[in-house]
């Protein structure tokens, strides 16, 4: 499909509204509530890997907390989970490392830095996506990938900023590798879709499904 041509959600195919902020073109779905950039403002996978090469490898105290907070939040509360996969672990993998060390079986993945394929082929207790699905260039497409490498009665954990009520100049929308935003809505359609229940959801940046 051209989206840059097309108004149909390339999450749920229903017609969406344009949006401009930031010097994007947006458009917001409103069946699914997702907002996502016209496919013009994408960037090749040179100049993604260029971004992400930008990001810190020495992580500092803020992120080490939001990680750790993740972990508390979204992954301990569920006991019966063992096996793991950090789907877009990124370059450093700190998730990963970080539940290794407390006794989980960790796989990771990522499309530039542990293009591991292998691992895909496998289903986890857990499937966690941390800032990854705001990069998601096919959101559909993506889901049902994640979906399927997560066992019956496994989880999903996602953390990702939420599109906020006031969306209008949302820092999150500047980054160029951004090019998905998802709202409460969005996740409510997420669970009816692929068969999910939410079991944890701060309604923030943090939401943890059950696969049904």
């Amino acid at each position: 499909m051209n989206l840059n041509s097309s108004t149909k959600c390339r999450f749920c195919g229903f017609l969406t509204t344009p949006i401009t902020d930031g010097g994007f073109k947006l458009h917001k779905c409103q069946n699914c509530g997702l907002i996502f950039k016209d496919q013009i403002d994408f960037l090749n996978p040179s100049l993604e890997m260029k971004r992400y090469n930008q990001h810190s490898i020495d992580p500092d105290d803020g992120y080490l907390k939001s990680i750790n907070d993740f972990i508390s939040f979204a992954i301990v509360p569920f006991p019966e989970i063992k096996t793991i996969l950090d789907y877009g672990c990124g370059r450093i993998g700190y998730l990963g490392s970080r539940l290794s060390d407390i006794g989980y079986q960790v796989s990771e993945y990522d499309l530039y830095y542990q293009q591991n394929q292998l691992v895909l082929e496998n289903q986890y207790d857990l499937v966690c996506t941390v800032e990854v699905i705001e990069h998601f260039h096919n959101p559909k497409v993506e889901f049902a990938r994640l979906c399927q490498l997560v066992k019956t009665n496994g989880y999903l954990a996602i953390k990702t900023q939420f599109v906020p009520i006031e969306f209008k100049n949302w820092w999150y929308i500047r980054d160029t590798t951004h090019y998905s935003f998802f709202s409460n809505q969005t996740f409510v359609y997420i669970a009816a879709t692929y068969g999910l229940k939410i079991v944890l959801n701060d309604h923030i940046q943090t939401i943890v499904y059950q696969k049904k």
